[in-house]
């Protein structure tokens, strides 16, 4: 095998691997099109991405508490279950959090992330209280 052949064949392999890690599909979702999900589905999970007392001080409705620094295989299956491809959305405080958390599911494995951003776009009840059992 000649050197292009081979170059040709490592870039082709590359393409391959990116396609594969590319599955896990996370887009930004804006505060109206989340509404309109939790008015017609069921089969959404919500993370709150904060800390304890971020979410005791208000959170969305039916969020979960997973702080983005403790997101690992078995916390998230715990929290969202054992399907992958099931629909997940993530928020924070700013948006930054919320992001890292997003890649850290795309990275476990899981395949509808939306992100949220930050609580404060978030016009629609916040509610107070300890967090949800999953």
């Amino acid at each position: 095998m000649n050197r292009t052949t081979k170059i040709v064949l490592l870039l082709l392999i590359g393409t391959m691997v990116l396609a594969f890690s590319a599955q896990a599909q996370v887009a930004r979702i804006q505060p109206k099109a989340l509404k309109e999900m939790l008015d017609s589905t069921s089969d959404l999970v919500i993370i709150d991405v904060r800390t304890l007392e971020e979410y005791e001080e208000g959170h969305i409705s039916g969020a979960f508490l997973l702080p983005f620094d403790q997101i690992k295989e078995v916390t998230a299956a715990k929290t969202i279950g054992g399907n992958k491809n099931r629909t997940v959305v993530v928020y924070c405080r700013t948006g930054r959090r919320s992001e890292i958390a997003a890649a850290t599911l795309a990275s476990l494995g899981y395949t509808k992330i939306f992100d949220l951003g930050s609580i404060f776009d978030w016009s629609y009840e916040i509610v107070k209280g300890p967090p949800l059992a999953p």
